[in-house]
């Protein structure tokens, strides 16, 4: 695992080269709060995490695969 700050953001990447984003990171990326993420982590119910130590991380891609597979879809009538 790897550690690097890239624009100023803090990330890490696994073996694989995917990289992690912090709770921060990975609100910033979607529309929920880290609220949201911490209240879904304790749930079971959120996207895929892992937890270095005390601090908690969100692989992109499973963030980016689950958010896909978990939308609604909305009709708007008019």
């Amino acid at each position: 695992m790897k550690a690097h700050s890239h624009g100023g953001k803090y990330m890490k990447q696994v073996d694989n080269n995917q990289t992690l984003l912090t709770e921060k990171e990975a609100s910033r990326k979607s529309p929920f709060s880290i609220f949201w993420f911490q209240k879904k982590r304790q749930d079971g119910k959120g996207p895929p995490f892992i937890r270095i130590g005390r601090r908690v991380f969100y692989p992109e891609l499973d963030l980016d695969e689950w958010f896909s597979s978990h939308k609604r879809h909305v009709n708007l009538i008019k």
